[in-house]
């Protein structure tokens, strides 16, 4: 966070007018600027001065190396003439030549005194000079608005109505929802401290899921950040005026027997701030960027500042939940500002999606953060505000199995260490790097499960009764005291001092971070009489929590199975005191974990843990302990305590309505479980669903990507039931699923888990009714998940395939038999790697199995012709999974055909008069047609007869709103259309309802990097990279988003038969392993170019 120092030298071509300027309209101190000028001019003198003592050394050493060699007498004295001042003025190779080598060695020794004293100078200049760079804000870009009054920001752009007004403020509404309680909130974690409840956690989750999965989709790596941050870090990615102001400081205890010492952290006030530094002291490469994150993780903020209003429910809070897009750029071909509006326009379909009215606002220059060049707000209208468990041992050896579940003694090849990295769930290095020992980032695959685990843990419990609360981070040290042993304050938990923003009390207050949820959730009736029918109650808590476990170490603390910061759910219950309810409810509670870890297919056993290893608050204490084959050891995931009256007697939470005449007190029993702890049963689920091959996670976030079913299913099942219906399905699935996508295939999965008492009767019933109106309704491209053509797996940018291809198809040279193709086009590559051929010259289509030596004839066949049962140098097959058929560009013939997948003798004209070249088709089943004789591409939705032009249409030409001889087309998932522009030597991209289109890839018709050459099919994976056959040049390239020049994937080795070459490549299709698909025309075969990396 800092400008480069050479802006404000003039001998360097800058003006350092320009930082004044941008000072000025910063409305900050524009002194600041002289003094970094001055203060460099100093930095400079004494950094030549330095250099030069550092030359005289070397030549001083050099003499004294020569003169020994000259075998030199060393001399009687190494004194000096006393008249003689030592400095750089005099020092030079005459001068060091007369001295005796006595006197040479002394003078090295004040030579180096010399160079010490210099370099402590010129450390204290520079901190100086830095000091007063460091609060330099960024210059300003020429588009923002300059004031310093926030009334003069500029509106941007405006969605909805964003002037109605209505009754109830978000103050009001929280409250109302039953959502928000911030009297008990204070209380615990004082000032601005809350409880969320039940609704609004509901719907924090719901706009959590949103969010990512709308960044997801726009091809952002999705991480979850530490909270915690070194100060050395903190200081390069936030405003020092931050410090005391906004940001928590935390002190707590160091891990390493090897550095006592404490260490200073700060809690992260926003993602970004965890992120900036993510790619810290790094070289990135320009191929690598543009680089898109989004991060999810709660932050933590003081704004001491804050008062009135805005410090009332829960839009302005110390501690909130955030997700964030960090993009870093190229900074040359304007990228940055390309993204700069792709950001922004991220946040504005979000909002669309949620249908709240928004403004965009250009903020004025006096208002920008230091960081910032140009800022956009987006502002919503808020039109109610009006504004904008024991035995008697003291050894775990001796505890107690009460139940078992599952295999617990099967072994597995990887431990759950091994496998959160082999999915590249989880950066560790950067972790520590940036918030110190055991920081950690989670990632994608890791951070969706998590996320599915929390979910269902919410469903399983709010079905049961439970209220579901969103708990503070912070307690106060005297509730902390209350609710926790004495013993963890200083060796468990973060102590927190922070700036009490009350100014009749300016006296610093200590708070701590929580343990565990059901430390806040335990004073939640702290001081308060609770009546029988109000009993027995339920709480789950969900929160962050914080441990430090000083003394753990060793493998046990790699992996996330045990960090400082992890999320977790916690069951905490208050019964009455008598009749054994509280040790009915120790059962229910467990119960519930229990039924929880089966759903996810955890083995595990229940552990009456011993008395001599029992906590101070807990009567009796069972464990969870699942099985995780690939450690093969039992490791705890859940933790049962009943606590009887223990706790609510110091939180004084009592029993009845008042104190009777006569009689004592009563007290309620307080009991609490743990429902998960996310990164603990993410390890657990790793280990217990890898195979042999694959890790079932894997196939589930990559091969089947349960993000895209869930997403896909969500308007045909109900919140109650969605996660449920994803975890019910268990390890089988996607092995079905790979060999038979059909209703018939899915049937048998529920069968096979009915079977196996993995889902109850009533569960199976429920499912397979949930498939069969999937089924109904477009089951096979819903579960797809993906575009035609396209990639179900995440491509990235550096991924590579195998240069020799396999030979899939047409292995035989040209000719006309069933082992044979000739010159074929177009071809689908299906779920299983079937593969479909237009065979152009034999006027047929071939049906390839995987590992068939021959194909099998689907369509035509019967010689060229026109008649229903033939068909005429066919370009293009499409497979349409609903109607289970194909369809077919019948180019010669001038329609397109629809013929029956399975033993169909002849086909039925659904367009004719159409010179078709490509074909495509979208989720919704609306077909894409390319007409190269209009030089137009139309969209049939069905039903439709006529079609809608959505690229080209307008004569043959080389405009951006025209087409020449189009080829190929290709449909992304927001409705985008690629064409492949043969004679124009170029990829268009024509966004939906656009007029014109935009060169994507080629455009000069050679050979070179930024050229095409006859263009044929194109494929466009979901970061926006687009895959073209080069059929001029023989070869495959790879255009990223944005990029002037391709590469080379596969090919371009000269034309040519051998594995590694290609002769005319025309179709391309991707399966859906990442295996690339090209239809080598002039070898008359299909290749098959294996994925090799995709890093």
């Amino acid at each position: 966070m800092v400008l480069d120092i050479d802006l404000f030298r003039a001998d360097k071509n800058y003006d350092p007018q320009v930082v004044r300027d941008s000072q000025k309209k910063r409305y900050k101190h524009v002194e600041l600027v002289d003094q970094v000028i001055s203060y460099d001019k100093l930095w400079r003198t004494v950094r030549y001065e330095a250099d030069a003592w550092n030359k005289v050394k070397n030549l001083s050493s050099r003499t004294v190396a020569a003169k020994k060699q000259a075998k030199e007498n060393d001399g009687d004295s190494d004194e000096f003439n006393k008249d003689l001042t030592i400095s750089l003025e005099i020092i030079n190779a005459e001068f060091l030549a007369k001295l005796t080598i006595k006197q040479l060695i002394r003078l090295s020794t004040l030579i180096d005194t010399e160079i010490e004293k210099t370099k402590e100078k010129l450390i204290k200049i520079e901190n100086e000079r830095n000091m007063a760079l460091y609060e330099i804000g960024n210059l300003v870009h020429e588009s923002v608005p300059v004031s310093d009054n926030e009334d003069f920001n500029k509106i941007e752009r405006i969605f909805g109505d964003c002037y109605i007004r209505k009754i109830y403020s978000h103050i009001d509404l929280i409250h109302m929802i039953d959502g928000y309680d911030s009297e008990r909130g204070a209380l615990i974690a004082g000032s601005r401290g809350y409880f969320m409840k039940g609704p609004a956690v509901f719907l924090e989750q719901a706009i959590i899921q949103l969010a990512l999965r709308v960044l997801n989709d726009k091809g952002f790596e999705i991480l979850y950040t530490p909270f915690f941050m070194r100060k050395d870090i903190m200081q390069e990615v936030a405003q020092l005026s931050q410090f005391n102001e906004e940001l928590y400081e935390v002190v707590y205890k160091n891990d390493k027997p090897d550095e006592p010492i404490d260490e200073v952290k700060y809690l992260i006030a926003t993602s970004e701030q965890a992120i900036a530094a993510f790619h810290r002291d790094e070289w990135l490469e320009s191929k690598q960027l543009p680089i898109r994150y989004c991060e999810i993780s709660s932050c933590l903020r003081q704004e001491t500042g804050s008062c009135d209003l805005d410090t009332c429910g829960i839009f302005r809070l110390y501690q909130f939940e955030k997700i964030e897009q960090f993009c870093i750029s190229s900074p040359h071909g304007n990228q940055s500002w390309q993204v700069f509006e792709e950001m922004i326009g991220n946040a504005e379909e979000f909002n669309k999606l949620l249908g709240i009215p928004y403004r965009i606002v250009n903020i004025v220059f006096g208002k920008l953060s230091d960081a910032a060049s140009k800022q956009f707000d987006l502002e919503a209208w808020f039109p109610g505000s009006g504004r904008i468990c024991s035995h008697a041992q003291c050894d775990d050896d001796f505890n107690k199995i009460e139940r078992i579940f599952g295999d617990c003694y099967i072994r597995k090849i990887y431990s759950h260490i091994d496998l959160i990295h082999m999915i590249d769930g989880y950066d560790s290095e950067r972790g520590a790097l940036i918030a110190g020992s055991r920081g950690y980032f989670m990632k994608d695959p890791a951070v969706f499960l998590e996320q599915a685990i929390i979910q269902l843990a919410l469903r399983v419990l709010n079905d049961k009764g439970f209220e579901i609360l969103y708990t503070p981070f912070f307690l106060r040290r005297e509730i902390m005291q209350e609710v926790a042993q004495l013993s963890q304050l200083d060796k468990e938990l973060y102590k927190v001092v922070c700036k009490n923003d009350k100014p009749d009390e300016p006296t610093d207050e200590v708070k701590y971070l929580i343990a565990t949820s059901e430390q806040a959730i335990a004073a939640f009736h702290r001081d308060e009489w609770l009546k029988p029918k109000q009993l027995p109650i339920r709480y789950c808590g969900i929160s962050s929590c914080f441990r430090q476990k000083a003394g753990s170490g060793g493998r046990g603390t790699r992996g996330i199975f045990r960090v400082h910061q992890f999320e977790k759910m916690e069951q905490v219950c208050i019964t009455s005191p008598h009749d054994n309810q509280s040790w009915q409810m120790f059962e229910e509670m467990i119960g519930n974990a229990e039924e929880f870890n089966k759903l996810l297919g955890i083995p595990y056993r229940i552990v009456n843990i011993v008395s001599g290893e029992l906590n101070n608050a807990a009567s009796k204490k069972f464990n969870l302990e699942a099985w995780f084959p690939g450690s093969g050891k039992f490791r705890e995931l859940v933790s049962c305590s009943n606590c009887l009256n223990y706790q609510s007697r110091r939180l004084k939470i009592r029993y009845g309505q008042t104190k009777k005449l006569n009689e004592g007190v009563e007290y309620v029993h307080m009991l609490n479980a743990t429902m998960c702890a996310t990164t603990r049963t993410i390890c657990a689920i790793l280990e217990n669903y890898q195979t042999e091959d694959v890790i079932f996670l894997y196939q589930m976030s990559g091969e089947f990507d349960f993000r895209a079913l869930l997403l896909k299913i969500q308007d045909l099942l109900s919140d109650n039931d969605r996660l449920r219906f994803l975890f019910l399905l268990g390890e089988d699935v996607p092995r079905y699923l790979r060999d038979d996508p059909s209703l018939n295939g899915t049937l048998r999965v529920l069968e096979s888990l009915f079977e196996k008492a993995i889902i109850s009767d009533q569960d199976c019933d429920y499912l397979i009714k949930a498939f069969k109106k999937i089924h109904c309704n477009d089951a096979a491209k819903r579960l797809q998940g993906h575009p035609l053509r396209g990639n179900s797996i995440d491509i990235y940018p550096n991924a590579r395939w195998q240069q020799n291809g396999l030979t899939v198809a047409g292995k035989n040279r040209q000719g006309n038999e069933i082992n044979q193709l000739s010159n074929p086009f177009g071809l689908y590559v299906d779920d299983d790697q079937t593969i479909y051929v237009a065979d152009r010259w034999n006027h047929r289509v071939v049906e390839w199995k995987w590992g068939a030596t021959s194909g099998q004839v689907v369509a035509g066949g019967n010689g060229e012709g026109s008649g229903a049962h033939q068909l005429s140098e066919p370009l293009d097959v499409i497979v349409d999974k609903e109607r289970d058929s194909l369809i077919i560009c019948d180019r010669s013939n001038t329609r397109v055909v629809r013929w029956p997948r399975r033993n169909g003798t002849s086909g039925e004209t659904i367009i004719s008069n159409i010179y078709c070249v490509g074909l495509a088709m979208d989720e919704n089943g609306s077909l894409y047609v390319v007409d190269y004789r209009k030089a137009e591409v139309r969209r049939y939705q069905r039903g439709e007869s006529q079609g809608t032009v959505v690229a080209g249409g307008n004569e043959s030409g080389n405009r951006l709103d025209q087409l020449s001889i189009p080829q190929y087309v290709f449909v992304d998932r927001n409705h985008s259309v690629y064409v492949s522009d043969w004679r124009n030597h170029r990829v268009m991209k024509w966004m939906e309802g656009a007029k014109q289109g935009i060169v994507v890839a080629g455009g000069k018709g050679e050979n070179g990097l930024t050229q095409l050459s006859d263009p044929q099919g194109v494929v466009v994976d979901q970061l926006g990279t687009v895959y073209v056959a080069d059929d001029g040049n023989d070869r495959v390239m790879r255009w990223p988003k944005g990029a002037t020049k391709g590469s080379v994937i596969v090919g371009g080795n000269d034309r040519g038969e051998q594995s590694n070459q290609l002769n005319g490549p025309v179709g391309l299709s991707f399966d859906q392993h990442g295996n690339l698909y090209v239809v080598d025309s002039g070898n008359h075969r299909v290749q098959k170019f294996n994925i090799d990396s995709n890093k």
